[in-house]
């Protein structure tokens, strides 16, 4: 409510985060309706242990960050494969980093002249780019069922996409698919 830190130690690990909800005390935890986390392990666990009533929520924020991290992925091999046969346009798509980082409904004119030429000479880049702006619908879902059919829907389009990035992030959305749809 304050914005203001309210605890911190140092470790990324569930003895850290048993470490604040010891700090809380059991009758703080079980007034902890839902738990927002990246998708460490460790803290999954600790937070289940100490909230067990506590729903837990896959942060939009790192979610996004691995769609992102395959995008960058796909578009750095692009570049690499396109280095020696087409310098020109291989400098292109590495100048393509920032337009196709930002979200469909924030594109400044430039950033969209370069996803419309993406999406006439570079299909597999744009497609990557449409799969990130689209993972992140889930977190606008108007509810847990809906967010659930549209996160399906995004895993199936990512698996069949053929961009190798895009699958292994589906593969690792998909194994925490309940946490993503509860956020």
């Amino acid at each position: 409510d304050t914005g203001r830190l309210v605890w911190a130690a140092p470790g990324r690990s569930e003895h850290t985060a048993a470490q604040f909800f010891e700090a809380l005390g059991p009758e703080r935890c079980r007034l902890i309706t839902a738990v927002s986390l990246d998708l460490h392990g460790g803290w999954i666990r600790a937070s289940r242990r100490y909230c067990p009533a506590a729903r837990i929520c896959a942060d939009p924020f790192h979610i996004i960050k691995l769609a992102g991290q395959a995008l960058d992925e796909l578009r750095r091999g692009l570049w690499q494969d396109l280095r020696e046969t087409d310098p020109q346009r291989a400098s292109w798509i590495k100048g393509t980093r920032f337009a196709i980082r930002r979200r469909a409904d924030n594109l400044r004119p430039r950033d969209r002249s370069i996803l419309d030429e993406l999406a006439d000479t570079n299909v597999d880049l744009y497609r990557g780019w449409l799969l990130v702006d689209q993972l992140r619908a889930v977190y606008q879902a108007r509810d847990h069922a809906e967010a659930m059919r549209l996160l399906d829907e995004w895993i199936y389009a990512a698996c069949v996409s053929e961009l190798e990035p895009f699958i292994r992030c589906a593969l690792t959305i998909d194994t925490h698919r309940d946490y993503v749809a509860n956020a």
